[in-house]
């Protein structure tokens, strides 16, 4: 895996777990919780979702970004992965009982 693609997929699952949270709030774990939920959700998801839809890859070699279209579907991989993780966390935790 490519530390450039790693990184935008941990952005897109803190982005996307924030998002989450912001809509459901009554499975939110607070800003801190919510972020590390991100970052592992986005490299899980990243990594899953990379592969069963096989993504292009956000790096190239030598710096060189690829495609908008690439980066945007490693985002949003990351960003499903990090609300789904949230959202999974947010109900084992029991946080959705008001």
């Amino acid at each position: 895996m490519e530390y450039a693609t790693l990184a935008v997929q941990l952005a897109g699952g803190v982005l996307g777990t924030l998002v989450a949270a912001l809509l459901l709030r009554e499975l939110s774990l607070g800003f801190a919780g919510n972020v590390v939920v991100g970052i592992v959700g986005g490299a899980l998801g990243g990594l899953i979702l990379s592969d069963y839809l096989t993504l292009a890859p956000a790096g190239l070699a030598d710096g060189i970004w690829a495609s908008p279209e690439a980066i945007a579907a490693q985002v949003a991989a990351g960003a499903a992965g990090g609300a789904i993780l949230m959202m999974a966390t947010g109900y084992v935790t029991g946080r959705d009982k008001s």
